[in-house]
C-alpha cells in the first residue's frame, strides 16, 4: 500500500520498504565489512562500494571518513548513486553545515545531478572530509566508495570507514539516536616486491658551486635509477621554486625508464636569485616521487671587499665651473664585482648607489661643481658584499675659494669654521671614515662607530666579540639560526639546524623529506631496519620484509553497537587493530561506564544517569615491540525510561509525527491539525 498525505514532505510506502513517518531517522548499511583481498604493489587502486540508507521517517544528515589508516585507504560518495524509489519525491542532497568550503560540492550528490566537486581518490590521495553532510530523506539511499592504494609496506592493512549521522540543531534533519556512528571494517593484503616501486636518485642532493646573482651558470649530472623489476613511465617533473633557475635535460614526461636501468639527468643552474634551495621531484606511474635536493650554499663568511679611489686626489681644489670626477674600483674575494653594492656620498648625502656597470668593478661618476655646495666636501665611497662586509674610503676636496690659512691648520680642507672638530689632525674632519682608535674621526659626536669595537646593530655584541654581521640585529653568537641563507649564530655554517640544510650529510634536508636530519641513517630512501626507528621516513617503523617480530600498530577503529543506550542495555565494543596479538587496555574518558576486558571485543552494560550524558570508550593497543596507538568511540547515555529519539528530538517541532503517522491520526480533527503543522515544517525545511 502506498499512502500519500498532502501535508507530508514525503510519499510513504508502508508495504514495500518498512519506512514509517513516526520513526526516528535510522541509518542502515549494506554491509559491516569490505575485504579488498590481495592487492599487488604497483597495481591501480582497488574499490569497494557500500550503500547507506535512511529507513526512518525523518530526514537524516550523514557524512563519512576513513579512520585509523596510514594513507592507503580513502572514501567518497558516488555521484549519481542517490535513490529514493520511484514513488518518492524526496532526494539526497547536501546539507549546509558551515564546515563545507565554498562550492567544493556544487549540486552535491543530490537531485541536481551532483558530483560536481565530490572528492575522488586518485592513488588514495584524497578522501571525503568529515563535516561534508549529505541529507537523506526517509527511504533515500546513496552509495559510498572505499578505495585502497597498494603501497609499501607489505602485509595486512585494516581501517574503518565511518558513517556518521548529523543533526542540524533545528530539527530539519537529525542524527540516528541509536547509532550516531557506524563503522565498516576495511581489510586488504598488500603483496608483491617493494622494489617494483623503488625509483630513486643515486645521490639525494645536487650541490652547485655558490655564485652571487650574476647570471653565471653551472652544470651537474644526477643519476635516476629504476631499481625495480618493472618499467616505469615518467608522469611528472616538478621543479617548484627552481623552475626559473634550473633546466632539466635528459628526462621528460612520457619517458620510460626500463627496469634495472639508470638515466643521466643534466641539470643547468643559472645564478640569478643569489640562492638555491629547492626540490626536484620525478614521479612515475609505478611509484611515489623520487626527490632530489638542489642547493647552492654560500660560504658562511668572507673577507671584506676592497675599494680603490683613483680620483679626486685628497685636498683637491675644484673651480665651480669644472667637473668633479669620482673614479673608483671595487672587488671581493667571493662575490663578482657586478653583485657588490657600491655607494658614493658627498658630505654624507648619497649621490650614487648600485652595482658597478663594468664587470671588472670600475666606475666613473661625474658631477659638476656648480651642483655641489661651495666649501669643503668629503667624498666617501663604500662597498658591501653578500655577507654584509663593508669597506669605506674618503678624501676631501674644496669647491670654490680655499679657507684662510689660519683657519685650516692641518690642511685637510676643513677649517674650524667648517666644524672640523680637531684642526690639528688631517685625518679628523666631518664625514671622515671612522677607524678603531678611540677618537671621533668623523666629528659626529660618536667614537669608533661602524668599527669592530662598536655595536652598530644594537644586539649587544660587537664584531670584536664575535658578531659576524654587525649590521643585522638577528645575527650574533648564539642567535637562533633561521632558514634565510645567513649565518645567524655565527658558527661558520649557513642555515644549520633548519629545514633548508642537510645537517647530517645524508643528502636530504627536511625540505626533501628527511624526518630526522640528525641521523644519516634516516632519510626517505634509507633501508628500513628493525631498530624501532622510521628509517625511510614513510611514517612507519620497522616495516622491512626481513624485519622479524616488528609489525606496525594500526588501531584502525573502535565500533560501539549501539552507540546510544539506555540504562541496563548491553553495548558491544569491537576493536580492529594490527597486529592481532597486541595487548589491549580499555578505558573510559569520564568513568561513567565500567570498562573491563582484555581482548578486541567485549560487552558493557549501559549505566543509569539522571540526564543525557556523553562518555567515550577508548582502547590502547600495545604491540609486542612496544609500539602503541589509540582508538576511541563516543557513547551517548540516555536517562532511564527515556527513548533516545524522544531525548534527541526534545525541543524540536514534532509536527511531522502527527500528519505522517497514519496509526496516530485517531480523529479527523487531529489529522487536519497535523497537516497544518506539517505544512509549516515543510516551509521551514525548504
Amino acid at each position: 500500500m502506498i499512502l500519500l498525505l498532502a501535508g507530508c514532505g514525503y510519499v510513504v510506502d508502508l508495504d514495500d520498504t518498512g519506512v514509517r513517518s513516526w520513526t526516528p531517522p535510522t541509518l542502515e548499511l549494506s554491509s559491516a565489512s569490505a575485504d579488498f583481498g590481495a592487492v599487488a604493489i604497483g597495481s591501480p587502486p582497488s574499490s569497494r562500494t557500500l550503500t547507506a540508507r535512511n529507513t526512518g521517517g525523518w530526514p537524516m544528515g550523514v557524512t563519512l571518513r576513513i579512520a585509523g589508516d596510514d594513507g592507503r585507504f580513502c572514501a567518497h560518495w558516488v555521484p549519481g548513486s542517490e535513490s529514493c524509489g520511484d514513488a518518492r519525491r524526496a532526494r539526497a542532497k547536501w546539507g549546509d553545515t558551515g564546515d563545507r568550503p565554498g562550492d567544493s560540492n556544487p549540486g552535491g550528490a543530490g537531485g541536481t545531478g551532483g558530483g560536481g566537486g565530490v572528492p575522488t581518490c586518485p592513488d588514495g590521495a584524497a578522501e571525503a572530509v568529515w563535516g561534508d553532510v549529505l541529507v537523506l530523506d526517509p527511504g533515500c539511499s546513496i552509495q559510498a566508495e572505499a578505495d585502497f592504494s597498494p603501497r609499501v609496506p607489505e602485509g595486512a592493512a585494516v581501517a574503518g570507514l565511518e558513517f556518521g549521522t548529523v543533526a542540524d540543531g533545528e530539527g530539519a534533519w537529525e542524527l540516528d539516536p541509536r547509532n550516531e556512528v557506524q563503522d565498516v571494517r576495511l581489510d586488504a593484503e598488500v603483496t608483491g616486491d617493494p622494489s617494483a616501486v623503488d625509483l630513486a636518485w643515486q645521490s639525494g642532493t645536487a650541490e652547485f658551486p655558490w655564485h652571487p646573482p650574476d647570471g653565471s651558470t653551472d652544470t651537474l649530472t644526477a643519476i635516476l635509477e629504476n631499481r625495480g623489476p618493472g618499467d616505469a613511465t615518467v608522469t611528472d617533473l616538478d621543479l617548484g621554486r627552481c623552475a626559473s633557475t634550473v633546466a632539466v635535460t635528459g628526462l621528460a614526461v612520457g619517458d620510460v625508464i626500463a627496469a634495472g636501468t639508470t638515466v643521466p639527468v643534466q641539470l643547468d643552474y643559472t645564478a640569478t636569485g643569489g640562492s638555491l634551495a629547492c626540490i626536484l621531484g620525478a614521479d612515475t606511474d609505478r611509484s611515489s616521487p623520487a626527490y632530489l635536493s638542489l642547493v647552492a650554499y654560500p660560504p658562511a663568511a668572507s673577507a671584506p671587499p676592497t675599494v680603490t679611489l683613483a680620483a679626486p686626489a685628497p685636498g683637491s681644489f675644484v673651480v665651480p665651473a669644472e667637473p668633479l670626477d669620482v673614479d673608483f674600483t671595487v672587488s671581493d674575494d667571493v662575490d663578482a664585482p657586478s653583485t657588490l653594492e657600491a655607494t658614493v656620498r658627498l658630505n654624507g648625502a648619497i649621490v650614487l648607489s648600485g652595482a658597478p656597470a663594468d664587470p671588472a668593478g670600475h666606475e666613473l661618476w661625474t658631477a659638476y661643481a656648480d651642483t655641489v655646495p661651495l666649501g669643503p666636501v668629503t667624498v666617501e665611497v663604500s662597498v658591501e658584499d653578500f655577507h654584509h662586509n663593508l669597506a669605506r674610503t674618503a678624501v676631501t676636496v674644496r669647491v670654490g675659494d680655499p679657507p684662510p690659512d689660519d683657519d685650516d691648520a692641518d690642511g685637510d680642507g676643513w677649517g674650524v669654521g667648517d666644524l672640523d672638530c680637531d684642526d690639528g689632525d688631517a685625518t679628523i674632519y666631518p664625514y671622515a671614515v671612522e677607524t678603531e682608535n678611540g677618537r671621533d674621526d668623523d666629528c659626529n659626536g660618536v667614537t669608533d662607530e661602524r668599527t669592530a669595537a662598536y655595536d652598530d646593530d644594537g644586539d649587544s655584541v660587537t664584531e670584536a666579540e664575535g658578531d659576524c654581521d654587525d649590521g643585522d640585529v638577528r645575527t650574533y653568537p648564539g642567535a637562533p639560526e633561521g632558514s634565510d641563507l645567513h649565518d645567524n649564530d655565527c658558527d661558520g655554517v649557513i642555515d644549520n639546524a633548519t629545514a633548508r640544510r642537510d645537517d647530517d650529510g645524508d643528502g636530504y634536508p627536511e625540505l626533501a623529506g628527511d624526518c630526522d636530519d640528525s641521523d644519516p641513517a634516516v632519510h626517505p630512501f634509507a633501508t628500513e631496519l628493525c631498530d624501532g626507528i622510521d628509517n625511510d621516513c614513510d611514517g612507519l617503523k620497522d616495516s622491512a620484509d626481513e624485519c622479524e617480530d616488528t609489525t606496525v600498530v594500526t588501531a584502525a577503529f573502535l565500533d560501539l553497537q549501539p552507540d546510544g543506550c539506555v540504562p541496563g542495555e548491553t553495548v558491544t565494543a569491537t576493536l580492529a587493530a594490527l597486529p592481532a596479538e597486541s595487548e589491549v587496555r580499555w578505558s573510559s574518558e569520564r568513568g561513567t561506564v565500567a570498562v573491563t576486558g582484555s581482548g578486541p571485543t567485549f560487552t558493557l552494560e549501559c549505566p543509569p544517569v539522571g540526564a543525557t550524558e556523553a562518555d567515550s570508550v577508548a582502547a590502547l593497543v600495545v604491540a609486542p615491540t612496544g609500539e602503541n596507538a589509540w582508538a576511541a568511540a563516543a557513547l551517548r547515555i540516555y536517562p532511564e525510561d527515556a527513548t533516545p529519539w524522544g531525548v534527541q528530538h526534545e525541543g524540536h517541532d514534532g509536527a511531522l509525527t502527527t500528519p505522517c503517522n497514519p496509526s496516530g491520526a485517531a480523529a479527523f480533527s487531529a489529522l487536519i491539525a497535523g497537516v497544518l503543522g506539517a505544512a509549516a515544517l515543510r516551509r521551514r525545511r525548504e
